[in-house]
């Protein structure tokens, strides 16, 4: 394997491989993937040693990609190891991420909540709304959320509604909003045009739109003439412009040469259209 040239097929087969090695002889496994010299094979070998790891050592497997420096590879190994347990236990998978870096464990609980409420988002939601506040909790919940809307938006929604004011339900509201709006744009429409004007239907409108602009910058362009705040209007009529000038640029320079976004804007918008002629 060493001695063959790079490619992508090439480096896959060193997961395969260690994993393989590693069930006869782990130790010997470990040290030959450490000692690799291009950085994706390296990657793929341990990914293959951890597999076999956690199945018959999940704390020794634990303890040693928490020891590893901040990267790709330690993100990749938590993440293994958080679905491997959250297979087998979910609750348990939750209690052993407590107890990673405050760093490690919002990425590492989202992954174990997304398991779980893909399979049943009533029992995660349930569970992780008693989670003591933090970092730990915000994670969980942003994967609840998520999961669940795919599934279920308005049970989703009530869930979130039960929620006290502040950060978590301000969050946990605009991830619902743009998963609702990737499966159904009209069903999440529906739901802002029964919020009152404020900050808070603004910053849901603001998620919509982000979701909206990349299919359909025409609508994007009607919702976001109805932020309330000034200078939020502005910012996402100007960025769902920018994206439209790419979709069509005829009807975009049609609608800003008209639109009510201040004058310098639009005539900077407008030259930018016009360079995009010569290019």
């Amino acid at each position: 394997l060493e001695s063959q040239p790079s490619s992508q097929n090439l480096i896959y087969q060193f997961d395969s491989f260690t994993r393989q090695w590693a069930e006869h002889d782990l130790d010997a496994a470990l040290v030959w993937a450490q000692k690799l010299a291009n950085p994706r094979a390296r990657e793929q070998a341990m990914n293959g040693v951890v597999q076999q790891w956690m199945q018959t050592d999940f704390e020794a497997a634990s303890s040693y990609a928490q020891e590893l420096p901040e990267g790709n590879q330690r993100k990749n190994l938590l993440s293994q190891l958080a679905n491997n347990r959250a297979e087998r236990d979910p609750v348990s998978a939750i209690d052993w991420a407590t107890h990673l870096a405050p760093g490690d464990q919002r990425q590492v609980a989202g992954s174990i909540v997304a398991q779980w409420a893909g399979n049943d988002p009533l029992a995660a939601a349930n569970y992780v709304a008693g989670l003591p506040a933090g970092t730990l909790q915000q994670g969980a919940v942003q994967s609840v959320v998520s999961s669940w809307t795919q599934q279920d938006p308005e049970a989703a929604l009530a869930w979130v509604n039960r929620f006290p004011p502040g950060e978590l339900r301000d969050q946990s509201l605009s991830s619902l909003v743009s998963s609702w709006s990737q499966q159904d744009q009209d069903g999440a429409g529906a739901y802002l045009k029964t919020l009152r004007p404020g900050s808070q239907r603004d910053n849901l409108v603001g998620s919509y739109i982000g979701t909206l602009m990349q299919n359909d910058a025409p609508t994007a362009m009607q919702w976001a003439q109805t932020i309330a705040d000034d200078a939020r209007r502005n910012n996402l009529l100007e960025s769902t412009a920018r994206t439209w000038m790419y979709q069509d640029r005829t009807a975009a320079a049609e609608w800003i040469a008209g639109s009510p976004l201040p004058d310098e804007t639009r005539l900077r918008l407008l030259e930018e259209i016009e360079a995009q002629k010569h290019r």
